[in-house]
């Protein structure tokens, strides 16, 4: 299928990301930001991060003239935070959630990471740029992921148990075959089995053969 602009989002946003804010202060020392979910650590040594703009952003000329900038991990507390950040036009620091860090950058006090850096370089990418930059500060707390996936800003908690379930009926499939190639037995009666033995195929196997069930007759053609 040709690409274009629609499909593309539609491809990119099956792929589950963090979601961060980042953060930088102007000439004349206001904070300025965006919610980003294009960000990857880059080096281990030395630490360095990576974090894409767009070049139609509000904030565009700030972060491509300043020597600095922090990158805020968010907690599932900040869905809301996130929302307000990614919308043009939005008073983003009117609700006083942010401190200035070690730095003199504004930093979420409670974020999963804050990551304050000295900018590296600046890499022209199509219609955004890619900045990177030197890990200078860190801060770590515990807590659950906002996640950015088809679309939406979501928590881990409600990817998992999808995946789980989806897990389950792999897995039970695969008993089910194992238990049918033993004992010859329904479909129906191997799943009721397995149910019923909390998924042990060999007790299922010795269940059914305990139990004398009728196997269905095979007739070789």
């Amino acid at each position: 299928m040709k690409i274009d602009d629609k499909l593309f989002r539609k491809a990119m946003s099956s792929f589950p990301s963090g979601v961060t804010i980042v953060t930088t202060l102007d000439t004349e020392g206001q904070s300025r930001g965006f919610t980003a979910t294009a960000f990857s650590s880059l080096s281990c040594n030395p630490p360095m991060i990576l974090i894409c703009l767009s070049n139609k952003a509000e904030c565009f000329q700030t972060f491509t003239s300043s020597g600095r900038f922090a990158v805020n991990i968010l907690s599932q507390d900040y869905e809301q935070l996130a929302m307000r950040f990614a919308t043009t036009g939005a008073d983003k620091f009117a609700g006083g959630e942010f401190v200035l860090g070690e730095s003199g950058l504004p930093v979420l006090p409670y974020a999963l990471a804050s990551l304050e850096c000295k900018v590296d370089q600046f890499h022209p990418g199509g219609d955004h740029v890619i900045l990177t930059g030197i890990v200078e500060h860190a801060n770590v707390h515990e807590g659950e992921a906002t996640v950015y996936f088809g679309g939406k800003f979501r928590f881990l908690a409600e990817l998992v148990p999808a995946k789980i379930d989806a897990l389950k009926l792999q897995v039970t499939a695969l008993m089910i075959k194992a238990v049918r190639k033993e004992t010859r037995a329904g479909t129906l009666d191997c799943r009721a089995v397995l149910d019923e033995t909390g998924c042990d195929v060999q007790k299922a196997i010795d269940l059914i053969r305990s139990r004398g069930q009728k196997t269905p007759k095979i007739v070789w053609v």
